[in-house]
């Protein structure tokens, strides 16, 4: 498994993303082609990594958990601005260092 940031050059067009796709949330591609994204590309992440997490990140094909993942996902991912306040780490767009586009 290999990670990447959304800012890593030609990634988003590498992969069929649009700027606002990688923006919006995380994502992982399988080596077949097929996207993943915000919280079932956690799990898909969670799957690869030693321990027990493949079997907790099996537990999100099950729908009741899904859909709570899902929209926790969405929560996160619509105030992680207001998230990182809190725990004053700012957002890597916030970095006048990073170009997120």
């Amino acid at each position: 498994m290999l990670a990447l940031p959304s800012q890593t050059p030609g990634l988003s067009e590498r992969y069929g993303l649009s700027k606002e796709d990688a923006r919006r949330a995380a994502w992982a591609v399988d080596p077949d082609g097929r996207k993943h994204g915000g919280a079932a590309a956690i799990n898909r992440a969670l799957a690869e990594l030693p321990g027990a997490w493949p079997r907790l990140a099996g537990l999100y094909r099950l729908a009741p958990v899904r859909v709570v993942e899902d929209a926790g996902y969405e929560v996160v991912a619509r105030t992680r601005h207001w998230l990182s306040s809190l725990t004053r780490t700012a957002p890597e767009c916030d970095d006048p260092g990073v170009d997120c586009g």
